[in-house]
């Protein structure tokens, strides 16, 4: 039987088919959420857990010393962290023409029919998955640009922004009094807004706080900087360095410091708070019974409800170092 025959739409049929879909395996939706983000895959470490289990952190000091007859141990040598993430339950509504649908459908239709996937892969990945991962991936899009950086969590509120408490709000907070960030690693850069005249010097002194730490020196780094200052900072370096740095040179590493890439993120539009980034999480909640997926048939459209459950993170605090700015 051709592989086509097996994936005739009944459009009536999908809201049962996908709750059916869902009620069976609800992890349908986590591994949608986790793989769809294609994103949040480059940025962040991606993991499941649930609102009990602690991200440790270990922060030890150089306990050696001279040999001696007393035990004179070393004050706060080790210190162990630990955060709990907090999850935050994301909706999303939509309503869905049956042209919208049939668009879905006929992208499928391709990629089956193209042999980019063979009969055993159609059958695992029926058409109804590929419905909801489509969907997942589009607003996966909307969280990773708006949501994992610069999302306040406001109940009343609308968009990826308004579901999630993102890196900033957290940033800030560590930075602050009783946070995990040392007071040390912080560059205090309010005051002067960034510019073309002075954004390369704010760049390279954020990038000597790491000094402090010899065991950065060897390890790759990256420094995280919106689009719009990683234009000023190569416009800057062209401007202080006409006669070595050409025209349309992009600096890809921070100058003295070559085990500092630059990371350029469009998440970070219109903020002027750079770092050096410690590790990032995207947790999504392995307690699956929260997901579901409701979709009902109206006259001429469908409406989708999708459940589910997520939070971003970020590692050592004593391994970010950036500027105060928002």
């Amino acid at each position: 039987m051709p592989i086509t025959s097996s994936i005739q739409p009944n459009f009536d049929s999908l809201p049962d088919e996908l709750e059916n879909l869902i009620s069976q395996s609800p992890i349908v939706i986590n591994e949608s959420v986790m793989d769809g983000f294609g994103k949040i895959r480059n940025d962040f470490n991606v993991e499941q857990t649930d609102s009990k289990t602690p991200i440790v952190s270990i922060i030890t000091k150089d306990a050696n010393q001279p040999a001696k007859d007393d035990f004179t141990p070393t004050a706060d040598a080790v210190k162990i962290g630990a955060k709990l993430p907090t999850f935050f339950d994301i909706d999303i509504d939509l309503v869905l023409k049956r042209s919208d649908i049939l668009k879905i459908f006929r992208s499928y239709e391709r990629l089956v029919t193209s042999g980019a996937m063979t009969k055993e892969q159609v059958l695992a990945n029926p058409w109804e998955l590929f419905f909801i991962g489509q969907v997942l991936k589009k607003s996966g899009e909307g969280l990773a640009l708006f949501g994992t950086y610069k999302g306040v969590f406001n109940q009343a509120g609308f968009g990826s922004m308004s579901s999630i408490d993102g890196l900033i709000k957290k940033f800030t907070a560590g930075r602050g009094a009783g946070g995990d960030i040392p007071s040390s690693n912080v560059l205090n850069s309010v005051g002067t807004a960034l510019s073309v005249t002075n954004i390369y010097d704010e760049v390279r002194a954020i990038c000597a706080l790491t000094d402090v730490n010899p065991a950065l020196s060897a390890k790759p780094l990256k420094f995280k900087i919106s689009p719009t200052n990683k234009r000023l900072y190569d416009a800057n370096r062209r401007a202080k360095f006409p006669n070595t740095v050409g025209p349309n040179e992009i600096a890809t590493k921070v100058d003295d410091f070559d085990n500092i890439s630059f990371d350029v993120d469009p998440a970070l539009a219109a903020s002027n708070m750079m770092f050096i980034s410690p590790d990032l999480f995207f947790f999504t909640n392995e307690d699956t019974g929260k997901y579901q997926v409701k979709m009902k048939e109206q006259i001429k459209w469908f409406e989708l409800n999708i459940l589910y459950s997520a939070c971003v993170e970020y590692g050592l605090g004593s391994e970010w170092f950036g500027n105060n700015r928002l």
